[in-house]
């Protein structure tokens, strides 16, 4: 079955109830929609020998009476509360309302879009899972998909006389999501410079403050980090140069000038210490600490800048033949991998310091403290490893496709191809990112997408 998450219900909660309930159908095991995570998820609770105390499935509007199952599953309440509001049944699911949250969304024209904080009633959404305090609080994690954003949403259950009541409810708006058709894979393809003419302006134009941040911006974003350490990166604008170059200030002295290229910024999980690397025009790259800057060697450690993992600085090294990159953190080896042939780009597509560990991206491959993302989830490649707004996303291959992952969770979009790794003039489709969205190029069903994800303030 292929990955979707339109017009699916998941109840992934309480023990062996592992089905997913789709609009007008009964659940079935093999509807069951996977979600690999490598971050935490909703607690899952085990099913208690005495029931909890449920609503009863005869007190239940109709579109819920049938599907409604409180002996096996006591939280097919919140299932049939998602399902009511996709079906546009408000009575029905306003009966899951606290009375004190009915009185307040009362005079309201959509009480239940109001309710969740969205701008129109979702498409499609999906309980994630349902964690249990004591017997009488629950907190179920949805995720609901509105035109092209996916949001995420916290509702508090309390239970009362009739069962569980919707009593609160807590979340953001999550990522969105923008595809643009641009052309059959019949007529062309991106992988030649001319096809950027194919993508309209006002389409590049709608998040280029997001995608090209001016270089104030980008300052800004770099002080935020260096200013506990008494530096300061100021951006200057040079006549004849159409981008601008960076000073870098610490104590109000400069220590490096006309840079021209900047990495991103490690700081240690103590807040003691920080890293990152600088290139200024025509001169070595430095890697830039609270109390030193120092030559760094790009080329013999595999291209790739120094991250804090914790409280230990970690990075890449090539051996004397230039067979092996390893991993290292001081003289203590964590990772190795054999360096092949002499090719145009860098086998090494990233290294990270995500909630205390290392990530690295290698060809296709990510691993996670040494552990294969690939292997553990069951994917054919894992690439386009990277942070956003603080969570990971990434793309992953399997025998449906291309599939993205966000914040532990499967995005219900799809492809049969993304540009990625390419070198020479198609690597100007490969997918691109910074700290707040990622865009690519993605073939689905012959017709080829520019697409832009992104978290915007």
């Amino acid at each position: 079955m292929r990955r979707t998450m339109f017009a699916l219900l998941g109840a992934l909660a309480l023990g062996a109830c592992n089905g997913v309930l789709e609009l007008g159908v009964e659940r079935t095991p093999d509807m069951v929609a996977q979600s690999p995570s490598t971050t935490p998820g909703p607690t899952r609770i085990e099913q208690q020998a005495t029931p909890l105390t449920v609503l009863d499935p005869s007190r239940l509007g109709s579109a819920c009476r049938s599907q409604a199952h409180p002996e096996q599953d006591p939280d097919s309440t919140v299932v049939c509360f998602v399902d009511a509001l996709l079906r546009g049944a408000d009575e029905e699911a306003v009966a899951f309302l606290d009375p004190e949250l009915r009185t307040n969304l009362a005079s309201a024209e959509t009480p239940l879009e109001l309710l969740l904080g969205l701008q129109a009633r979702p498409s499609s959404a999906r309980v994630l899972g349902v964690s249990r305090e004591g017997e009488s609080l629950a907190r179920a994690e949805v995720i609901l998909v509105v035109g092209d954003a996916v949001e995420h949403r916290t509702l508090t259950l309390n239970v009362g006389a009739e069962g569980w009541r919707v009593a609160a409810v807590d979340g953001v708006t999550d990522l969105v999501v923008e595809e643009y058709a641009i052309v059959s894979e019949e007529e062309d393809t991106p992988n030649h410079l001319e096809y950027l003419q194919r993508i309209e302006p006002s389409i590049l134009d709608r998040r280029r403050a997001w995608r090209e941040p001016p270089a104030e911006e980008v300052a800004r974003a770099y002080n935020a980090a260096l200013a506990p350490f008494d530096y300061l990166l100021v951006p200057r604008e040079t006549p004849g140069w159409s981008s601008p170059f960076y000073d870098l200030y610490r104590g109000g002295e400069v220590v490096a000038q006309d840079i021209e290229a900047i990495w991103p910024v490690s700081v240690a999980s103590s807040g003691q210490d920080f890293a990152f690397l600088v290139q200024g025009l025509n001169r070595p790259a430095q890697l830039v600490r609270r109390r030193s800057l120092q030559p760094w060697d790009t080329a013999r450690h595999c291209d790739t800048p120094p991250v804090f993992a914790g409280d230990d600085l970690i990075f890449l090294e090539r051996d004397d033949q230039h067979r092996e990159c390893r991993l290292r953190r001081g003289d203590a080896v964590l990772f190795s991998f054999q360096m092949s042939g002499p090719r145009p780009d860098n086998p090494v597509k990233g290294l990270w310091s995500w909630e205390g560990r290392w990530v690295l991206e290698i060809d296709g491959q990510v691993f996670i403290d040494g552990t294969s993302l690939s292997q553990q989830s069951g994917y054919e490649s894992v690439f386009g490893w990277r942070l956003l707004a603080g969570r990971p996303l990434y793309f992953f291959e399997d025998e449906d496709g291309i599939g993205v992952s966000y914040s532990g969770q499967v995005l219900p979009h799809t492809y049969d191809e993304v540009v990625h790794d390419r070198c020479c003039e198609p690597a100007a489709f490969n997918v691109g990112g910074n700290a707040h969205m990622v865009w690519f190029h993605g073939l689905r069903d012959g017709l080829w997408y520019y697409v832009e994800m992104g978290m915007y303030e």
